[in-house]
């Protein structure tokens, strides 16, 4: 049986649009490149209460976690599925850690174009943009 990994990652959007992306350290798969914060999915864990503690772990951030944007399939070096969620953090500031090296908050478009981004970033890119067109 083929191992897959389950991911899930959130969306956080500000009032001009941009979103929250986090920089991978150089020592971690996909290094020093862009994502949506976000983590592994453990055992017997939901994508909703994985998706708030990877958020309070690496962000220092307590979410409320919205719909699903995108859950899509593609290959590291074993499957990974990444479900991609809206979140929302109200006021709170996000704050880097070791798992995320750097914050930013981008135009969804400025990133694919202008950032290195992790795969499932680019893969997710079209449900992205039509979300956030639906939201305004």
């Amino acid at each position: 049986m083929i191992k897959r990994i389950r991911v899930v990652a959130g969306v956080a959007v500000d009032k001009d649009g941009n979103v929250l992306m986090g920089l991978r350290p150089p020592d971690k798969q996909c290094p020093s490149m862009w994502e949506y914060p976000g983590g592994k999915v453990e055992l017997a864990e939901g994508d909703e209460t994985a998706l708030k503690r990877e958020w309070r772990e690496e962000l220092h951030v307590v979410l409320r976690v919205g719909r699903r944007i995108a859950r899509v399939t593609f290959d590291l070096d074993v499957p990974v599925v990444i479900s991609l969620y809206h979140v929302h953090a109200d006021d709170q500031t996000p704050m880097v850690s070791d798992s995320i090296r750097e914050i930013r908050w981008v135009a969804p478009a400025h990133a694919v174009r202008c950032l290195p981004c992790t795969p499932s970033t680019y893969l997710t890119y079209a449900a992205v943009k039509t979300f956030l067109a639906r939201l305004q």
